[in-house]
């Protein structure tokens, strides 16, 4: 951490490289972590008795999933809400059988459907999500949603400029509501600023 003029500790970004990975692999784990439940159909395995006992001591432990840029991120419990920009992660909470648990996208009216009409009992209606983007992001929409997990590469909204948000804003949103979990700019073959110094990883 570092220290302003007023003497806050802010994030430095070795700081958050560190801390962040943790997001969308909390949603992954929550898809299967909650497969079994609700009504979802879970795919037999040989080895599904043998995973019984080690899935228990994880639920008794907590989860901690890592991915660049974010680093390592723990859950108590599986997250069972998210907030969503990218397309890319409500495809995954649908494909695991969570689209329930997605609470916005940056666009919801031009999500696309038509695949899911393809598969006979997969849907995802998109008609009461919230539109996350609005000429930015609003940081009051982020405190009524108040999600789980927060789908978006930090990298790529604090330091982008589209968001219209600071590392300052998405430390705040980690500290008071839930940490951020995605990597946008891989899917998007791009290059982070250059405050990364390689430290990206694709």
């Amino acid at each position: 951490m570092a220290s302003d003029d007023s003497g806050h500790e802010t994030p430095t970004r070795r700081d958050y490289v560190k801390y962040g990975g943790a997001v969308v692999g909390g949603g992954l784990i929550a898809g299967c972590a909650r497969q079994s439940g609700a009504g979802s159909t879970p795919v037999e395995s040989n080895a599904e008795s043998e995973a019984t006992e080690s899935d228990t001591a994880a639920a008794d432990d907590g989860y901690s999933v890592t991915m660049s840029p974010v680093g390592a991120v723990e859950f108590e419990e599986p997250p069972e809400t998210a907030t969503v920009h990218d397309a890319t992660w409500a495809d995954t909470l649908v494909g695991l059988g969570h689209g329930d648990a997605v609470l916005s996208l940056g666009h919801p009216e031009l999500y696309y459907t038509g695949y899911y009409d393809q598969l006979d009992g997969v849907s995802f209606d998109t008609s009461e999500l919230a539109a996350l983007y609005n000429d930015g992001l609003d940081k009051e929409q982020f405190y009524e949603l108040d999600a789980d997990v927060q789908h978006l590469d930090p990298v790529n909204i604090g330091y982008s400029g589209w968001s219209g948000w600071s590392m300052d804003d998405i430390e705040e949103i980690e500290r008071n509501i839930s940490p951020f979990f995605a990597n946008r700019l891989s899917r998007a073959h791009a290059e982070p600023s250059e405050e990364f110094d390689g430290e990206y990883e694709f």
